[in-house]
């Protein structure tokens, strides 16, 4: 019997024809193949949610060989590239999905063996619902909630700079996605940076399930982008004029909304329940959480400690299948990688030794 159980968690799977900035999520394909090819070849069983959770809560103990395959954010090459993969493999994985990415088309989209050799418009981006339901009904897929948004607000009315002096050294993507949601879907294969004001305003931020957002006023934004500074808005508007934080109705109805909304979309649209949440960014509160454990979440990522039989925990933790330098896959060396993980996620001490070694390394 296995006593812990590791989970693995991916992004994308391709190869970029050139030096992409958001090319840092994508492991190269003939590395992942190789990892889930060894797995296959050693006669490793990958898990559900469902199993998960029996295993936690004790009532299911699980094979010494077993381990949980995730991907967040329901990239469209999770099925183009991933799904072809597994499929021959016989291995289930997991997709967590934010429903305001969630591509509008019907078409299903081709297999893709060689990203290198088609268009990005059938590998890169996001899956659609149609998609979504072949996985599902395949029984290889267990598609679940990323939330909403996946989004940052505005926390406060600190300017931390202008977009054109920041998008080289922060990620920036949500000034353009809150600017124009109905692009979020595309926004990997749009031109977004040309489509923010170079003099926009970065105020300080956070993520949207954990903080209590700022709402900057329209005469503060509008004097920010004229070139005044922070104190000389404070000067001509005063503390108040600046704008406000939301209320704790507004911060409640708004998390609400943000979880209930994914929720009640994929289960009518792929007739499951839906009841595993994976916090966009690793980023929630005791308010989020709450609401959440309302709307009938059960489990949930960013747990502290490995996944162990009959721990009857709700709050799982998760390893990166992937190991990146610099915030970039490494070309080689991946399935090292991948049998250190499986003996990191089954072994407390190493755990907490890698713990501290990437606290360190911070």
């Amino acid at each position: 019997m296995n006593s812990h159980l590791p989970i693995l968690y991916y992004h994308s799977v391709a190869d970029h024809p050139r030096q992409h900035p958001w090319a840092f999520l994508s492991a190269r394909i003939s590395e992942f193949r190789r990892q889930m090819e060894w797995l296959s070849l050693h006669r490793y069983r990958t898990v559900t949610w469902k199993e998960l959770r029996s295993f936690l809560e004790g009532s299911k103990p699980l094979p010494s060989k077993s381990l949980m395959i995730q991907f967040d954010d329901g990239f469209l090459d999770n099925w183009s590239v991933v799904f072809p993969i597994m499929r021959d493999l016989d291995l289930c994985y997991s997709i967590v999905v934010s429903a305001d990415f969630i591509d509008p088309s019907e078409e299903i989209r081709p297999f893709v063996r060689d990203t290198l050799d088609e268009p990005r418009e059938r590998w890169w981006g996001y899956l659609n619902l149609e998609e979504m339901r072949r996985m599902e009904k395949s029984g290889l897929v267990d598609i679940q909630s990323h939330s909403q948004t996946h989004t940052w607000y505005e926390c406060g009315p600190a300017v931390l700079g202008r977009f054109s002096e920041l998008k080289s050294r922060r990620p920036l993507p949500w000034l353009y996605w809150n600017q124009r949601p109905e692009r979020k879907p595309h926004w990997l294969l749009d031109d977004w940076e040309a489509e923010v004001d170079p003099d926009a305003p970065v105020f300080e931020h956070g993520k949207a399930l954990e903080i209590r957002r700022y709402l900057p006023s329209r005469e503060y934004t509008d004097l920010l982008l004229r070139g005044f500074d922070q104190r000389e808005c404070t000067e001509r508007l005063g503390v108040d004029g600046l704008g406000r934080h939301e209320t704790d109705d507004e911060r409640r109805d708004r998390m609400r909304i943000e979880l209930a909304s994914v929720k009640h979309l994929l289960e009518q649209e792929l007739s499951k329940q839906v009841d595993a949440l994976v916090w966009p960014g690793g980023g929630y509160g005791e308010e989020s959480l709450r609401i959440a454990r309302d709307l009938g979440y059960r489990i949930f990522s960013k747990g502290k400690e490995l996944n162990r039989f009959g721990s009857g925990s709700t709050s799982v933790s998760r390893l990166a299948g992937i190991l990146s330098l610099r915030g970039k896959p490494l070309p080689a060396g991946q399935l090292w990688f991948l049998n250190l993980q499986l003996l990191r996620g089954r072994s407390p001490g190493l755990n907490a030794a890698a713990r501290i070694v990437k606290n360190i390394v911070r």
